[in-house]
């Protein structure tokens, strides 16, 4: 494993966005940007670890209303801003569960050679 990260439970992806007219198009709602000041918080507290190239993620999250695959953009923009891994294009796989965790917890490993043999 490359990395090991919990953070608060994110805002579902449909209330991160909000429509804001006129020439400013999409942007990031209230709750969402009070959630990612938290992430940042909450990381800043944690071992710093940094992955390059592709990797895989596995994100375990609090069990309450909502689709999981709902969160999952939120959490990996997150490691994505707070430079624990590149773009989310290098991202080439991701497995998301319930779990009996506060919050999230993210597992990050940096794809092998070996990994990308056995996903061809």
């Amino acid at each position: 494993m490359t990395g090991f990260l919990t953070l608060p439970r994110p805002p579902s992806q449909n209330s991160c966005w909000r429509n804001a007219g006129g020439r400013r198009g999409r942007v990031r709602t209230a709750r969402y940007l009070t959630w990612l000041r938290a992430a940042g918080n909450q990381a800043m507290a944690q071992p710093r670890w940094k992955v390059t190239g592709a990797y895989i993620v596995d994100i375990t999250v609090e069990k309450k209303a909502g689709d999981i695959d709902n969160l999952i953009k939120p959490i990996v923009d997150a490691l994505v801003a707070l430079e624990y891994v590149p773009d989310d294009r290098h991202m080439v796989e991701v497995r998301a569960r319930w779990g009996a965790v506060d919050g999230v917890e993210i597992r990050v490993w940096q794809q092998t050679a070996a990994d990308a043999m056995r996903a061809a």
